[in-house]
């Protein structure tokens, strides 16, 4: 005896429904690689910004040092020196804002992957809309 098509339906419901599920997987997937991979681009930028302004800061320091070590008089030492102490409060800004684009980068990390996590925790069901009867005359 031979299987009716509508007794092979419900397997074809099945693997039409498991490709679609594996298609929107596999979209998740790129879509978080693409995500994770822009804001890599975007942490490694920032970072090499701040580190450039720090560098910056720290030989701007150095040339005060020399400046102090190299200056005449009691005024003039103290003028370099006043300007070294605000010099290495910006520094510190810097850092703390370093610091800060670090902890940002991670937060939008763990945003991002709780979000594709969400989308991953969505669940699929069926129900069926509408039954169709025929009979051949």
């Amino acid at each position: 005896m031979r299987a009716s098509p509508a007794d092979n339906l419900p397997h074809l419901l099945a693997a039409a429904r498991q490709r679609t599920l594996d298609g929107v997987l596999a979209r998740n997937q790129r879509f978080l690689e693409q995500e994770l991979a822009k804001l890599d681009e975007w942490a490694t930028d920032r970072k090499l910004a701040l580190r450039r302004d720090l560098k910056s800061f720290d030989h701007d320091i150095k040339e005060l040092d020399r400046a102090v070590r190299n200056a005449g008089s009691m005024p003039e030492q103290l003028a370099v020196r006043r300007k070294r102490s605000q010099l290495e409060l910006k520094r510190d800004e810097a850092e703390m804002a370093f610091r800060a684009a670090a902890r940002e980068v991670d937060a939008r990390t763990q945003d991002l992957i709780d979000n594709v996590q969400a989308t991953l925790a969505q669940r699929a069901s069926t129900e069926p809309l509408f039954t169709i009867r025929w009979r051949l005359v």
